[in-house]
């Protein structure tokens, strides 16, 4: 029997065709929700949804059948090959409309002195900014590479490494079956794969991997050489050179703003503002949604 339903709320009728982007988070209002909204609001909607393993299991339930559902995570410990993989495929249904930043997190993209000087409330010069920055990213430079080694192992021990049994022939009995459970040699091999990655000396060479990719072939972290703005914790960074004293905001009545309030608004601003120096990704963001929005 059909049923006619009474009392439908408006969004209720949006969400079967409204385009909507699910990104990390919940819903307080962060820094990184603050630049997405002064992206893309104009074009979907924007929703959090937990911690990223949240967007990405989402993700593969839901892209298939809402295909205007699109999900964007931080990169964390994902390699190189798979998050350029996002960016080419994206957004398409059958690789879960999936888009893995490029940077560690959208803070990261905000790391960049020749784009952070450029917002109207920064009194710095570049040089100060770098300054800065250095100074920031070497006090915590070993507990983050430290903490990628934890990430990059968790991470690698949650891959599938065992296959389901598929031969009822092999478990006549019980005797037979837990025989041939208790001699499976995948599980002999997980124990040694698991007992060596977490010797000293391979969490030390992953370690010193890391690091090697971070600062590049220098002795200490230094401006210009390796990956380490990509890689550093940018909420953590950005947040100590906002808060520097060479940032000042202030509302409508001439009041200085302060924490958060202070640090949304330079951001909000600083995202969308057309200088040669704003990281590309920013804007092939904009470009890939505002194509698919127009184009659906």
């Amino acid at each position: 029997m059909v049923q006619i339903r009474r009392g439908i709320r408006p969004e209720e009728v949006r969400a079967g065709g409204e385009h909507v982007l699910f990104v990390e988070g919940k819903e307080d209002g962060s820094l990184d929700q603050a630049v997405l909204r002064a992206l893309l609001s104009r074009m979907l909607r924007i929703e959090t949804m937990g911690p990223s393993y949240s967007v990405r299991s989402a993700a593969q339930a839901l892209a298939r059948h809402h295909p205007r559902y699109y999900f964007l995570i931080d990169r964390d410990h994902y390699d190189d090959n798979f998050v350029e993989r996002s960016w080419e495929n994206f957004p398409d249904p059958d690789a879960d409309n999936l888009l893995v930043w490029r940077r560690r997190e959208i803070e990261n993209y905000f790391l960049d002195p020749p784009f952070l000087v450029e917002s109207e409330y920064c009194s710095a010069v570049e040089a100060d900014l770098q300054t800065l920055l250095v100074a920031a990213a070497e006090e915590r430079l070993f507990l983050d590479v430290a903490n990628s080694v934890i990430l990059s192992v968790r991470d690698e021990q949650k891959s599938k490494w065992i296959d389901l049994f598929s031969n009822p022939a092999d478990f006549a009995t019980k005797e037979d079956a837990v025989d041939r459970l208790t001699s499976e040699k995948a599980f002999g091999e997980r124990s040694r794969n698991v007992s060596s990655m977490v010797l000293k000396d391979k969490l030390a060479e992953r370690f010193e991997n890391i690091l090697a990719t971070m600062i590049g072939d220098v002795e200490r972290l230094t401006y210009g050489t390796g990956r380490w703005i990509e890689m550093i914790s940018g909420k953590k960074i950005l947040r100590r050179l906002l808060n520097s004293g060479v940032f000042a905001v202030k509302d409508a009545n001439g009041r200085r703003l302060t924490g958060k309030d202070m640090e949304q608004e330079i951001v909000r601003k600083l995202a969308v503002k057309n200088v040669n120096s704003r990281p590309s990704d920013l804007g092939e963001l904009q470009r890939l949604i505002r194509d698919r929005v127009h184009g659906a």
